[in-house]
């Protein structure tokens, strides 16, 4: 059987969900709603936050071409020599 949640095999045959689903919802059963705003503010990102990873890669992925090319051009510059 598996579970109902993840689709990963179940604890029990008569238990609906696996042992980590178990620990998932027995969390939710004892600090209610404070999980779901714990996963929203810590794991789920908002569209400005979302908008500033975008930006943050980006300048990443320039840089790294940026040294890449200086890398090139400085080997090239080296074997003139």
């Amino acid at each position: 059987m598996i579970c109902y949640f993840c689709d990963m095999s179940r604890e029990s045959i008569f238990g609906y969900y696996c042992s980590s689903c178990t620990k998932l919802k027995r969390t939710i059963s004892l600090y209610g709603d404070r999980v779901y705003e714990i996963v929203e503010e810590v794991l789920i990102r908002k569209p400005a936050q979302q908008g500033n990873k975008i930006k943050q890669e980006l300048k990443k992925e320039i840089l790294e071409k940026t040294k890449e090319y200086d890398l090139r051009s400085k080997s090239k510059v080296e074997l003139k020599h």
